[in-house]
């Protein structure tokens, strides 16, 4: 089983990723897999978890109930060149010292209660963004996705209030395995 913690957008971000997601594959037949769970701000790498689940949702409970809603901004939309025929279309979110203290604190604590260790980018070098689609693409098009897609500005704030729970009961690597197991209010709202 595999574990993810992220901050879920409001519904102004939701639905303008959804429509950039919407029109990606629309005109470039990008795929639409990332838009299958809720829009949100990975808050650290998914992670193996094979223990109690409750005492997972009970630590993510505590953890919610210790914050208060906060701010995010939304900068941009991204595109990354994989590979010569794939591509990652994502929405930059503008780093704070908030994020990052939320990011650093839960890394911390789930090493400690859980045993859990930082993976893939976690710690200082942490980006946070919000995956709008990723797939494998005709190179003859690529190029113009990106010069389309890369760097619009898309400048928009929300007020962060809730955490979701993901889970996948398979090894993690397919994002269409994950689902939304439990959403928990920050600061018990």
């Amino acid at each position: 089983m595999h574990i993810g913690i992220s901050v879920l957008t409001d519904e102004k971000v939701h639905n303008i990723a959804r429509d950039l997601t919407f029109n990606l594959n629309k005109k470039y037949n990008t795929g639409t897999e990332a838009a299958l769970l809720p829009q949100h701000i990975s808050l650290k790498q998914s992670f193996p978890y094979e223990y109690d689940i409750y005492a997972m949702e009970k630590f993510i409970e505590i953890f919610c109930s210790a914050m208060k809603p906060f701010k995010i901004s939304v900068e941009k939309v991204k595109v990354n060149s994989l590979s010569e025929e794939s591509i990652l279309a994502w929405l930059k979110i503008k780093e704070s010292s908030e994020l990052q203290n939320i990011h650093m604190k839960l890394c911390r604590e789930l090493k400690t209660k859980f045993g859990i260790e930082p993976l893939g980018f976690d710690g200082k070098q942490w980006k946070f963004h919000s995956t709008l689609t990723f797939s494998n693409i005709d190179r003859r098009i690529k190029d113009e996705l990106i010069c389309e897609y890369n760097n619009k500005d898309i400048s928009m704030e929300f007020e962060a209030k809730k955490i979701v729970m993901f889970c996948c009961m398979g090894d993690g690597n397919k994002t269409s395995e994950y689902f939304s197991l439990k959403i928990f209010n920050i600061n018990n709202m």
